[in-house]
């Protein structure tokens, strides 16, 4: 059986969008279950008539919820739904006929991105690529679509502990629990997910912000990201992903860095930042850092305008 946790926190708008978007699948509903992890108790009447089980808690964080919904499913494979995304008619067919594999543990799939009234913005482009071993890891893991509504993991491989002391990125850890517990990992081009663009997660594909507001937001976001891309550093270390896991924090830390302040004492950290993450990886993205960060060093304008430039490129 397929177990689908949909959560929700104090935002209503989509809910039954996402509900809906799970009961209307080509899959028999005999072969799923719904459970909606959330903190009101809008819609428990309507849940309830359709066989949905609904879980009331007032913890915030996205594991928390993640964890509770896990806990309480009766599948052995696992997929996520966040409260503003939506399921194309055939995901759940589509998941059951990859899992048929009892190789797979990780499934990701490609994504459309749609506004707030439901219209398409554009398609996801990506092609299929399978993990059966651990070369090119890295690799593998860039080209995820990194949204937790696109993910779907065996139960077995998932450590509620640490997804509850981790508490946020989740779509981020679940292909780390993938990889410890062996297997293979897909990353499908078969666009299944409908993901929503609005006020509440519009920094990535909503629409075009000036310079001065870009920075800022970007500070922001990886001052935060640091916080929880640590805590995923700790609960990996010992693992096979503690390197990927120490990856992740360098390059939350060194943007950071680079978006919080010019002084010089930061130039010189995202130079000491980058050289670290690079003798972690050892791979072109290292490079690619170590160049970010003698840029910085020199001029912090023309590596702003870059990857202003770049966000530019990602929304039109």
């Amino acid at each position: 059986m397929i177990s689908v946790v949909v959560t929700a926190h104090d935002r209503k708008k989509f809910l039954m969008d996402a509900v809906n978007s799970v009961l209307n699948q080509t899959l028999p509903r005999e072969e799923y279950e719904v459970i909606v992890v959330k903190n009101f108790t809008d819609y428990d009447g309507y849940l309830e008539k359709n066989g949905i089980r609904s879980i009331y808690t007032d913890k915030k964080p996205t594991g928390e919820k993640i964890a509770i919904g896990i806990e309480e499913s009766k599948g052995d494979v696992i997929c996520f739904l966040d409260d503003d995304d939506m399921f194309t008619k055939d995901k759940l067919e589509n998941v059951k006929s990859e899992f048929n594999n009892n190789d797979l543990v990780f499934y990701n799939n490609s994504k459309i991105f749609i506004d707030e009234d439901g219209n398409e913005i554009k398609k996801e482009d990506s092609t299929r690529i399978e993990l059966s071993n651990r070369k090119n890891v890295r690799k593998f893991l860039a080209k995820l679509s990194y949204n937790l509504s696109s993910e779907c993991i065996r139960k077995e491989a998932v450590d509620l502990e640490k997804l509850r002391y981790i508490g946020y990125s989740i779509d981020v850890v679940m292909p780390y629990f993938a990889l410890n517990y062996g297997g293979k990992l897909i990353k499908d081009s078969k666009r299944l997910t409908f993901f929503r663009t609005h006020s509440g997660n519009f920094f990535a594909y909503s629409g075009k912000i000036q310079l001065n507001e870009f920075i800022d937001k970007n500070a922001k976001s990886y001052e935060f990201g640091v916080v929880i891309s640590e805590r995923i550093k700790d609960v990996f270390k010992g693992t096979y992903a503690e390197k990927l896991a120490l990856a992740e924090y360098l390059s939350d830390l060194f943007y950071y860095t680079v978006y919080s302040s010019t002084s010089f004492n930061n130039r010189i950290k995202s130079v000491k930042i980058a050289l670290s993450y690079f003798m972690n990886t050892r791979d072109q993205s290292g490079v690619k850092l170590v160049v970010a960060s003698l840029l910085f060093l020199v001029s912090p304008k023309r590596l702003y305008s870059t990857l202003y430039n770049r966000y530019l490129k990602k929304v039109s």
